[in-house]
């Protein structure tokens, strides 16, 4: 509707301008909509000069768009992705929730409808991609960003996208196979099909998620060429089949353009690795310089057999001992399945500084079979366990000399040991020997008692011990605080025992009578009663018997006994002794035994000696048994 507005002003001398305005209202107008709102006007003027006429155009007003897309187009590959910037715009007074949506697209490229919250008269910058499928067709795709507002109010901008071939990619061979901590390599081909250099930026997704991956950060391809990065894996994992995707992509600063290619490949872990730990009992005392005895149990979890590092951390200035059978340890070999855990002796000993309180410390389990990826990354072939340690006040260590010593086990030794008490009151410690001289070792002063910061020197003498082997045993002195029966110190030491050769020999019957025959049988026992395997050779002493052994030479471990049948023979009757005797092969050991024998007979004639029984003395019968 056509409307004419009519304005008369006069300005005189004190006036010398005036603005006049109004506003109208223009109902229905659409986001984007261009209305003309005036067809033009005609301003006639008098003057002191005289009159004249200025006459304006026609007046049009363009309503904001809600929305708008940047940039316009863009190019990417089948299997890439392009990025936009879609800007929301409510001119409106009050706050409002916008709909926003890529309509025209294939079914799956972008994400569903999602709403925006802008604030009156506000902006919002909404980053959305578009990703393209492997298998899109090669073609110009055509699409629009529409937006709703909550009241109905609609808008839309339109964008393009190019899918054509930029960059293609593949992976050889597409299926490795690895056993737990081995390394198998992958080769990545990327061609460049476009007409520029390219930078690409190497991602793999997390189909490799607990293996070792050392993949290239980028690949530089020249323009219309291919070039190769090698991609290692290491087997971590459980056993099982890890498909994963390799993806070469680029976004160009300068344009926004996006690209990317990416290939498929698996790995077969055959086997697997696996470690836990524990420590018990997970609480402890100990004292000020004094030990906390705990085990160390680890448990090989895997399917291989495997060697684990184990370290100890504690606070400053203490240190450890683990050991397994008396010896100190720092790795543990353990096999799959069966016995595959170990449990191991841990002492924690505090500083002798350490004022009473509780404490932490962890031992770690490490695969040696992973290497140094189970150090930098936290997999299943790195294991930890964490225990507590509670100082008292009190506290002792131990010391002997000499740390080394040799002994004649049929003699005594004696070593020096230095009690110091470590804690901070008075205090008194029982001493206890340890190992093989745990039976008979004695101490000059039992229990000893000390001030705070005193030592004391007492000695210990063990033996005679005949029965150890010529061999070197671990022995051990423990002091314990009678004030705290779980504050103790103690030392290690090691002691040889020379060998020596003895022998004891027995005949059994050492008496014996027979009636009406000229032969009797006896044993010979012979006991090794040194501590080294000898040999023995058989004698009797001059007698009127005929004395036949099975055999005369007879090998006997250390304390081990053997028995020799031994044949006597009498030309007629009556009263005979005689002596058997062993002699050592190597060395001075002999020891010989005496027997009697009586043969009597009847009123009838005396047996003639046909001499030995064949049929019955054939072979030599020898029983070896424990002394």
């Amino acid at each position: 509707e056509d409307v004419t507005y009519n304005w008369t002003y006069v300005l005189s001398q004190t006036e010398r301008a005036r603005v006049t305005t109004f506003d109208v209202a223009l109902p229905g107008m659409r986001p984007g909509e261009v209305r003309q709102v005036g067809s033009g006007t005609v301003v006639s003027y008098t003057t002191a000069g005289g009159h004249g006429v200025a006459t304006l155009p026609p007046l049009y007003v363009a309503a904001a768009h809600l929305v708008s897309i940047a940039p316009p187009a863009r190019e990417t590959n089948p299997g890439g992705a392009a990025s936009y910037q879609v800007t929301l715009y409510n001119p409106q007074a009050s706050a409002d929730v916008f709909t926003l949506a890529l309509e025209g697209l294939p079914t799956g490229w972008t994400t569903g409808t999602f709403g925006v919250p802008i604030g009156a008269g506000a902006k919002v910058v909404v980053p959305v991609t578009v990703s393209v499928p492997a298998d899109a067709a090669l073609d110009d795709y055509v699409f629009a960003a529409t937006v709703e507002t909550s009241s109905g109010g609609q808008d839309s901008a339109q964008a393009r996208l190019t899918v054509a071939d930029m960059v293609e990619m593949s992976i050889a061979p597409p299926l490795h196979s690895a056993g737990n901590g081995e390394t198998v390599a992958y080769t990545l081909t990327v061609t460049n099909l476009e007409a520029v250099s390219r930078t690409y930026t190497l991602s793999i997704g997390d189909g490799l998620a607990g293996n070792g991956i050392d993949l290239p950060a980028t690949l530089d391809v020249g323009a219309g060429s291919s070039a190769t990065a090698e991609m290692q894996v290491t087997a971590l994992d459980i056993k099982g089949l890890y498909p994963f995707r390799v993806t070469a992509a680029y976004e160009d600063a300068a344009t926004g353009q996006i690209a990317q290619a990416g290939a498929e490949a698996a790995l077969i872990v055959l086997s697997e690795l696996g470690v836990e730990a524990g420590i018990d009992p997970g609480l402890a005392s100990g004292g000020q310089g004094s030990p906390a005895a705990y085990t160390l149990i680890v448990t090989n979890t895997g399917t291989l057999a495997d060697v684990y590092d184990l370290e100890i951390g504690l606070p400053d200035g203490w240190s450890a001992e683990l050991s397994a059978n008396g010896a100190q340890v720092s790795e543990v070999e353990l096999p799959p399945y069966l016995f595959n855990a170990a449990p191991l002796q841990l002492a924690v000993i505090p500083a002798a500084n350490t004022p009473a309180g509780t404490y932490t410390l962890v031992v770690t389990a490490t695969s040696q079979t992973c290497g140094e990826l189970c150090r930098t990354a936290d997999t299943r072939t790195r294991a930890t366990a964490t225990g507590t340690t509670i100082v008292s006040p009190r506290g002792v260590s131990v010391q002997i000399e000499p740390q080394s010593a040799t002994m004649d086990p049929t003699d005594t030794h004696t070593w020096d040991v230095t009690v110091h008490n470590t804690g901070q009151g008075v205090d008194t410690f029982d001493l206890m020997p340890g190992g093989i001289i745990s039976i008979t070792g004695q101490f000059s002063a039992n229990p000893v008692t000390l001030d705070a910061g005193e030592s004391a020197v007492v000695q210990l003498t063990a033996g005679p011990l005949p029965f150890v082997l010529p061999q070197t045993y671990p022995i051990a002195v423990t002091a314990v605080s009678q004030g705290d029966d779980d504050v103790f110190g103690y030392d290690t030491a090691e002691l040889t025992f020379s060998g020596f050769e003895d022998v004891d020999v027995t005949l059994l019957p050492s008496s014996l009578i027979v009636t009406d025959t000229l032969r009797a049988s006896y044993l010979v026992v012979v006991t090794n009663t040194g501590n080294v395997d000898t040999v023995y050779h058989l004698s009797a002493l001059p007698s009127a018997l005929s004395l036949q052994f099975e055999t005369s030479e007879i090998y006997v471990p250390p304390h081990m006994t053997a028995g020799i049948l031994l044949t006597a023979r009498a030309g007629a009757p009556g009263s005979y002794t005689f002596s058997v005797r062993a002699d050592s092969a190597s060395g001075p050991a002999t020891d010989a035994s005496d027997a009697h024998l009586t043969i009597v007979f009847s009123n009838r004639p005396p047996e003639v000696d046909a001499g030995p029984d064949l049929a019955s003395d054939e072979g030599v019968e020898v029983a070896l048994t424990g002394s």
